[in-house]
């Protein structure tokens, strides 16, 4: 019963034709709608996103790139002709859609979201520490253990670490990395966060560069020669970022407004409803309301 007034009251609303203007940063991202159970996958969902404002443009069903291309077919043309940069995480499955949909959305740019690059590092880092870890002690981290006391030191940015935290990351290192493989992907992250430091894409182009080399070093850790090939294959969409400046944050923040419609309701089976609340929820241009200026400077700030 109450689907049913939801449906009467919002289907009109999704469906009006000026609920979705003229889009020129589009954004791709997957998240889960049903979990796996017995004899059953997981089922994912795709959010398309304007990536200027926020607007979730629509959620469709699947995340491969026949899905993504059976989508774009049933957009207006004029929709379609707007595109100009489609920004996402590193998935070929979204990629190799866009690039085989030159007749449907014409040549657009195709940029890498670079929370997810600098993710990339950081997850070949951890799985690098792990493997030291255990090749060294014969167990996964313990309390004390030399790797595993330094494990969040390792992901913090340099500029972001004290005398204390340096000697920390030493004293680490010197116990629980006897081949320098840690410190070795740890460089390699520093190396990829160097690629953001920047805004001038010449710039970039030399670290991106750099990080790569040093990752595919003939003595690297396994970790470090994947991450290698993984940036030598998405080079050119990393690089596009410092030319657009089109980044995934605002599809992320949509991913959370899904997430707390299917919280709310406390999951859906139904993609038709799902996608009804979702586009109610976030679908549609929001107002902001003036910021109301502070009087005198705060004593104290939270």
């Amino acid at each position: 019963t109450a689907m049913s007034a939801v449906r009467r009251h919002g289907q009109p609303l999704i469906d009006d034709p000026l609920r979705v203007g003229v889009t020129v940063q589009v954004g791709f991202d997957e998240t889960v709608m049903s979990p796996a159970r017995h004899l059953a996958r997981r089922r994912f969902i795709t959010a398309t996103v304007d990536v200027q404002s926020g607007q979730i443009i629509d959620v469709f069903n699947g995340r491969d790139a026949r899905d993504l291309r059976e989508w774009l077919g049933g957009q207006p043309v004029w929709w379609r002709d707007g595109i100009e940069v489609v920004s996402m995480d590193p998935h070929e499955g979204y990629r190799s859609a866009i690039k085989a949909s030159v007749e449907l959305i014409g040549e657009v740019m195709i940029v890498v979201d670079p929370f997810h690059v600098v993710r990339l590092a950081n997850q070949a880092l951890i799985k690098c520490r792990q493997r030291v870890q255990q090749a060294t002690h014969g167990h996964r981290g313990w309390t004390n253990d030399p790797l595993y006391d330094i494990r969040k030191l390792l992901l913090m940015g340099a500029e972001h670490l004290d005398d204390r935290a340096w000697a920390r990351i030493h004293e680490g290192l010197r116990f629980g990395d006897p081949h320098d493989l840690v410190q070795a992907a740890w460089c390699a992250k520093e190396f990829v966060r160097d690629v953001y430091i920047t805004n001038d894409p010449d710039e970039a182009a030399v670290a991106l560069n750099k990080a790569i080399v040093w990752c595919a070093d003939p003595d690297a850790s396994p970790e470090l020669v994947t991450l290698a090939k993984t940036l030598r294959k998405w080079k050119t969409e990393i690089l596009n970022h410092h030319t657009t400046g089109a980044s995934n944050g605002k599809t992320e923040a949509a991913n959370l407004t899904i997430k707390t419609v299917k919280r709310s309701g406390r999951g859906f089976r139904n993609l038709a409803n799902y996608r009804l609340r979702i586009l109610l929820a976030g679908g549609r241009l929001r107002e902001t309301q003036t910021v109301t200026r502070l009087r005198a400077r705060p004593r104290f700030i939270a």
